[in-house]
């Protein structure tokens, strides 16, 4: 059960310190609302940036989440978990700490502490007539419980009618262009999944050729209406078309249409829908198509190919053509599905205006260890965009230069990068190659060597890049301290890349770093914003215990005094001064 795995230590661990005191902080503001336990899945509402919808379960011994937000898209306990899993600790604590003073064994706590089967229960105690009130009385309130109940009365009504009725019910659900701003998303949306757990009805009641019908249209409305809703916090109309495309491919599994106009269908579908509900539609629903569907698919995909011009550099790549995009990607999953590495080159190999396309090509065939079409493409694609060259394309060609030891080929297309754009990135590229060619320490030199004649010259000063910040950051990545505090000293490097240099430089020279945090103490302070007084106060927490290093105490006393008299009219940074 999750509420075996939900304590504060527990949500601690899985966010971290200082995720986890955000989500303190949003609990403790109460941006917490709706949340409910049902099958043992937490779900609530959390008021932040946007309202984002959060669950909480317990998988495999541990606990599983669900927030739009982005922090957890990458994969993070993020602060809007936190909140809801301190809610809910909140709400039924007072009852664990009562049950545990009377002595309760844990698992009838735990039993009685479960609201859904509480609520369970007690509806199972409850006649027909009051359950039959409460329902309608919930239905005026709930839009969402009430389309539910009016699409299963009208069915009752004329059974006969299944399809017109789902359809009046899809209009109903999807509406008819009224804009739908983000904070009516999660209602929105909630109508959506209410009429795809209906369609799904229809699967399960042996409706199957009804729902290919339906599920189409759904699709098709849903669609159309991304353009006027606002769906960048969750991304609920992707998923609900996902959940749509899959019920209509079941459907169709179940209902085994007319191959051939299953197939017309479906390339009409695939070449006008942007989205993914039909996407790859040859392999996915090969085995309803069969021989017959599959043929007739191709056939209208190879007539459609054929009037797509080829592109080459001198023709250009033009404005994004999202019909060449569809059709394009159609025939790769031909070519693709029949395991002819030549037709998918064929069909990549229609476009060739840039230098990205004949990397495409190249991967393909290293993919199939194809090395030497491999090669013969890359130095093809390098070769025809002299003026516009690609990185990614240099770097293949490179690797593969090195699968032959012809490094020096290679170090040519990795240095000429470096050259043209100094930077960490390319100086760590250029270590990676350069240690695989056996010629890394020629190359530092020369990189260091060229870094510091563009500090000397007379136009460093006009480059849109700092060479004394670049020579400072690749010091500081091979952690040679010394040498990145000289660099910095010998042009303009960033407050960013200053702190980063005090805090190591600290380590053995306090003195050193002390004024480096004066003086972004100083400039955080005057930006006059409650953001910046927090990280002056993280700079001070960082000063103090130098000071004390340096056997000068007093000295940071004396400083906060300064401060204090230098901005006494900026008030709330005082007020931090005074918790500090």
């Amino acid at each position: 059960m999750l509420a075996d795995h939900l304590s504060p230590t527990k949500l601690k661990e899985l966010a971290g310190e200082t995720v986890f005191a955000r989500g303190e902080s949003y609990f403790n503001s109460a941006a917490v609302s709706r949340m409910k336990m049902a099958d043992d899945v937490l779900s609530a509402w959390v008021a932040g940036s946007y309202p984002y919808t959060v669950k909480l379960w317990e998988a495999e011994g541990g606990i599983e989440y669900e927030c739009a937000c982005p922090h957890a898209d990458e994969g993070n306990f993020c602060k809007h978990c936190v909140a809801v899993g301190l809610a809910w600790l909140s709400e039924n604590g007072a009852w664990l700490a009562e049950n545990e003073a009377a002595g309760e064994p844990k698992s009838a706590k735990k039993k009685k502490n479960n609201p859904w089967q509480a609520i369970t229960e007690f509806v199972g105690l409850q006649d027909a007539a009051t359950l039959a009130a409460w329902l309608l009385e919930t239905a005026k309130r709930d839009d969402a419980l009430y389309e539910n109940l009016l699409l299963k009365a009208r069915r009752a009504v004329d059974p006969a009618s299944t399809i017109k009725i789902f359809r009046t019910a899809i209009d109903r659900a999807v509406g008819r262009g009224r804009f739908v701003d983000w904070n009516e998303m999660p209602t929105y949306a909630a109508g959506l999944e209410n009429l795809a757990d209906s369609l799904t009805e229809l699967l399960q009641q042996g409706q199957a050729a009804a729902l290919v019908d339906l599920a189409e249209y759904a699709i098709t409305r849903v669609e159309a209406a991304c353009e006027y809703v606002d769906d960048s916090n969750g991304g609920e109309m992707s998923v609900m078309l996902a959940r749509l495309g899959e019920l209509h491919y079941q459907a169709c599994s179940a209902a085994s249409p007319e191959p051939v106009a299953l197939a017309e269908r479906l390339f009409k579908y695939e070449m006008a829908h942007e989205l993914d509900a039909f996407d790859d539609c040859l392999g996915r629903y090969a085995q309803v198509l069969g021989k017959q569907g599959s043929a007739r698919y191709k056939q209208l995909a190879e007539e459609e190919w054929r009037k797509v011009e080829p592109r080459t550099q001198e023709t250009g790549r033009g404005d994004y053509d999202s019909h060449r995009w569809r059709i394009t990607r159609i025939m790769e999953n031909i070519a693709e599905l029949s395991g002819d590495v030549e037709a998918l080159v064929t069909v990549k190999s229609r476009d060739l205006s840039s230098a990205w396309n004949y990397l495409g090509i190249a991967e393909i065939y290293r993919k199939h260890r194809l090395h030497d079409q491999a090669l013969e493409w890359a130095e093809r694609g390098v070769t025809a965009f002299p003026n516009k060259p690609d990185n990614h394309l240099r770097d293949f060609l490179a690797e593969e230069y090195l699968r032959r030891k012809r490094n020096d080929e290679a170090m040519r297309l990795i240095w000429v990068q470096f050259a043209e754009q100094p930077g960490l990135d390319h100086y760590q590229k250029l270590h990676r190659f350069a240690e695989q060619a056996g010629l890394w320490k020629t190359f530092r030199l020369q990189a260091l060597a060229y870094l510091d004649n563009l500090i000397a010259s007379p136009s460093s000063k006009r480059h849109y890049f700092s060479p004394a910040a670049i020579l400072t950051e690749i010091y500081l990545w091979e952690k040679n301290i010394a040498a990145a505090w000289a660099a910095a000293s010998q042009g303009v490097i960033s407050d960013q890349l200053w702190l980063k240099l005090a805090a190591v430089r600290a380590v053995d020279h306090p003195a050193d770093a002390v004024p480096i945090y004066r003086r972004l103490i100083e400039t955080a302070v005057g930006h006059t914003n409650n953001t910046a007084y927090d990280d002056a106060i993280k700079l001070l927490k960082k000063l103090e215990p130098l000071w004390a290093r340096l056997d000068s105490p007093t000295d940071f006393g004396q400083y906060i005094a300064q401060l204090r008299a230098q901005y006494k009219a900026k008030r709330n940074f005082i007020k931090l001064l005074d918790k500090l």
